[in-house]
Formats: structure tokens, C-alpha cells, sequence
């Protein structure tokens, strides 16, 4: 392969100078090109949600060859309060990197760009979008016990939300449409306000609060629960 430039020329001699030595490490390839994997592009999450899946971008070298541990950087380009899982990723055997997408807390649009670390002339942009994220609103009755089932009502809710109550999980019985969900009160809490939250899909709602009132009869615990 021909070199043309000096820092090409480094990356080849650290390659003779592994060859003389009689080492079996994987040599280190210099990315000169980079392409979007489309299928991780235009994604979509609730507002403070991960990405379902990684964006993804390929490295490869001047002839094509997979640019095995290449660097890439990753940027958000567009919205605010998005962050990523790390600011430079390497490629693997196939000169993928990878990174995750936490998007920010308010619905509308994001990017990030992908770079080549060193040479902002080879990149690629990903369009991403957050939806409007779930929220709680009521919990009806405001006052109960362990055991009891309660039903919160709020917005963008659905079969993924978990729930807890002082922290501690509930079990979710149904949840109808994206409004309303049924859950059981976890037992043995400290009387008193106690807040309650959803996440749905890695998205947390807002807080709210309810009373828990301790049970003046003795509490039946369920296969599996601790008192």
C-alpha cells in the first residue's frame, strides 16, 4: 500500500516493527473512512429515555479494510441534555463502534455526529427524536395499605412501566392504554407520605405522593414476599 502522509507512514513502521519482533497482536489500522449503519439511524425513545439500540458506524481504511480498533468520537449536535455512553469508541474485528444515546428530558429533536478522532473531515450525522415523556398525575385512593390495588392515572404510559412506592417495587397488574395502570401496594412500609414513580422504557415520570396507612390486622404475605 502506498503511504502519503507522515502520520500513515508511523502507523506502517509500528507494523514493521511488530513483524520483527514476532508478535501475534492484532494490528492497529488506520481509519481513513466512515460510514452510518442505516439501521440504527431516525431513532425515536421517550424524553430521558436510552435509545433502544446503539448508534453504529463502520471505519475502514484507504482500501476498504475494516479498521480494526479504530477511534471514533461521538457528539451531540443537536438538542440539549442528551448524553452518551462514552465520547470515543473503538471498532471491532468488523470496525463497528458503538455508542448509546440517553436522550434529553424534553420531546423534540436531537443529533449526534460520529468522527474519525483526529480528521473532522470523515463523519457522519444521526437525526434522532424524543417523544413526550410519561408522567403520573393521581393515585386513587390517596390513602392505602399494603396489599392494597391502587390505580394511577397520568400520560404516555405502557406495558413496560415499573412502579414504585417508597422505593420500594409494585407490582403492576394491567396497565389501560397509555392513561392508567393498576398496581399493588408493596407491604411494610413506614406509615405516612410515601412518593410513587414510573419508569417506562428506561424514562422515569415525574413524582408524586400518596399515604400509606399501616395495616391494624396482621399483613398475608404472598409466595415470595418479605415482610
Amino acid at each position: 500500500m502506498r503511504v502519503t502522509t507522515g502520520w500513515r507512514r508511523v502507523a506502517v513502521l509500528s507494523v514493521v516493527g511488530l513483524a520483527a519482533c514476532g508478535g501475534d497482536d492484532d494490528v492497529l489500522l488506520v481509519p481513513d473512512a466512515i460510514e452510518k449503519v442505516a439501521a440504527t439511524d431516525g431513532q425515536s425513545a421517550p424524553a430521558g429515555a436510552l435509545l433502544p439500540q446503539p448508534l453504529a458506524v463502520i471505519v475502514r481504511t484507504s482500501d476498504g479494510t475494516p479498521a480494526i480498533r479504530g477511534d471514533v468520537r461521538w457528539v451531540v449536535s443537536g438538542g440539549t441534555g442528551a448524553t452518551l455512553s462514552d465520547s470515543v469508541t473503538q471498532g471491532d474485528g468488523n470496525g463497528r463502534a458503538e455508542v448509546m444515546v440517553r436522550l434529553g428530558p424534553t420531546a423534540g429533536s436531537y443529533g449526534v455526529r460520529a468522527e474519525i478522532k483526529g480528521n473532522t473531515n470523515r463523519s457522519v450525522s444521526f437525526a434522532l427524536a424524543a417523544t413526550a415523556p410519561p408522567t403520573l398525575a393521581s393515585v386513587a385512593p390517596s390513602s392505602f395499605g399494603g396489599g392494597d390495588t391502587v390505580t394511577l392515572t397520568g400520560t404516555n404510559l405502557d406495558n413496560t412501566a415499573m412502579v414504585t412506592v417508597a422505593g420500594h417495587p409494585a407490582r403492576v397488574l394491567s396497565v389501560q392504554g397509555t392513561t392508567s395502570a393498576q398496581v399493588i401496594v408493596p407491604v411494610c412500609l413506614l406509615p405516612g407520605s410515601v412518593a410513587i414513580r414510573a419508569q417506562v422504557r428506561t424514562a422515569a415520570t415525574n413524582e408524586i405522593n400518596g399515604t400509606y396507612v399501616a395495616s391494624a390486622s396482621a399483613v398475608r404475605l404472598a409466595v415470595g414476599e418479605v415482610g
